[in-house]
């Protein structure tokens, strides 16, 4: 009589009917029909792609080394809910078999009854990674397509937050966008460097780091309106237009860039531009009550 560990895994929706609780009625009823005695069971709620990431399959396997005359079998569902990967798979099965344990599978069980076994248990074992790479590219071909057509589909970048119209994902102004507007003017003026417009950014309530500032002073496609489509299947890359409004002008963006990479260290700020500006002094900030500076 064998005495054998559960492993259950998660599923997605689509697969509901091989839920947890399925998985592990399943498993219990397959146990009692094969006489095993059931020592524990394990819920794994982590992803099938990597074994070594899986808190419950280290714990596991934590449990059987010391217990090496004690369990003699890990029972799964199936292939996919014990790993997604060939590699991971067989590396785990050999260190299994070293433990003095063995795994075995509710469905599609393969009887190591034979050297030719292997062949077919090898076979299962690659086919979950054969479909993982399937939907994998399924998922960049509708990204792509996504892309293509003005949507956004990566987390908002500052000022903005997911949102959907109709079936099509993409972007809207959340309640930081008054401010980042006005970090992108400040840096325009050139009167800023980047670490002050930072600094005063901290100071009004948004908390963010000097590289991701940089990046968003240098976020043209998205603060623009626009959306950049990464090289797909030999299409080359290319820039469309959003479906997302656009936070700031495209020339405040690139006077903006154009402080931050130096191009613009040698205005004189100081010198009288009355002669071009007419109403230079005579226009204040009514929130801050200072002069509004002169920029063409």
């Amino acid at each position: 009589m064998f005495d054998p560990i559960i492993i259950t895994g998660t599923t997605g929706e689509w697969e509901s009917h091989h839920s947890v609780p399925y998985q592990e009625d399943a498993i219990q009823r397959f146990c009692e029909h094969k006489g095993y005695n059931i020592i524990a069971t394990y819920k794994e709620s982590y992803s099938a792609k990597t074994l070594s990431k899986r808190p419950e399959w280290n714990k596991i396997i934590t449990f059987i080394k010391p217990n090496k005359l004690l369990v003699q079998k890990v029972i799964c569902l199936r292939h996919d809910r014990f790993s997604r990967s060939f590699a991971n798979a067989t590396n785990e099965i050999i260190w299994l078999n070293k433990l003095g344990c063995d795994i075995e599978m509710v469905e599609s069980n393969v009887e190591m009854s034979s050297p030719e076994a292997m062949l077919t248990r090898n076979i299962m074992l690659i086919l979950p990674e054969i479909e993982n790479a399937k939907i994998s590219i399924r998922s960049r071909e509708d990204s792509h397509k996504a892309s293509k057509s003005g949507c956004f589909t990566g987390p908002a970048p500052r000022g903005y937050k997911n949102v959907r119209i109709g079936t099509q994902s993409s972007l809207e102004f959340s309640g930081e966008a008054p401010l980042i507007r006005e970090s992108f003017e400040k840096m325009a003026s050139g009167t800023y460097s980047a670490g002050k417009v930072r600094r005063w950014l901290n100071s009004v309530g948004i908390e963010i780091t000097k590289n991701t500032y940089l990046n968003t002073v240098r976020n043209i496609i998205t603060y623009t309106g626009k959306i950049f489509v990464k090289e797909f299947l030999g299409e080359s890359s290319q820039t469309v237009l959003g479906l997302h409004p656009p936070l700031i002008m495209d020339e405040v963006f690139a006077a903006a860039n154009d402080v931050l990479k130096g191009r613009r260290r040698n205005m004189k700020f100081k010198d009288d531009k009355s002669d071009l500006y007419l109403l230079k002094g005579h226009l204040i900030c009514p929130i801050h009550g200072r002069t509004l500076s002169s920029y063409g």
